[in-house]
């Protein structure tokens, strides 16, 4: 999924991103679908919420801080304009 951001830190983007990874998990909890792995993408950095984590903190193995804290998050080599 791409996602506009206007998150100016690192701890704010963290921020933002727990809270989809959260959403994400209440919606698979509450409906018939199967967990898949999530990847966030924004102009700089991806997120990758693993579909294991996922199916830890749903069926209980995990807490919500560490499947938190299970989100991958890598910077995107983008193309530049030269």
């Amino acid at each position: 999924m791409d996602y506009p951001t206007d998150a100016e830190s690192v701890n704010a983007l963290q921020t933002e991103l727990n809270g989809i990874a959260a959403e994400y998990a209440a919606v698979v909890e509450e409906s018939d679908e199967q967990p898949v792995t999530l990847t966030v993408v924004t102009a700089e950095v991806q997120a990758i919420v693993p579909e294991s984590s996922l199916r830890a903190y749903l069926d209980g193995s995990i807490d919500e801080e560490a499947y938190l804290e299970t989100i991958e998050v890598m910077d995107i080599d983008r193309p530049t304009d030269e």
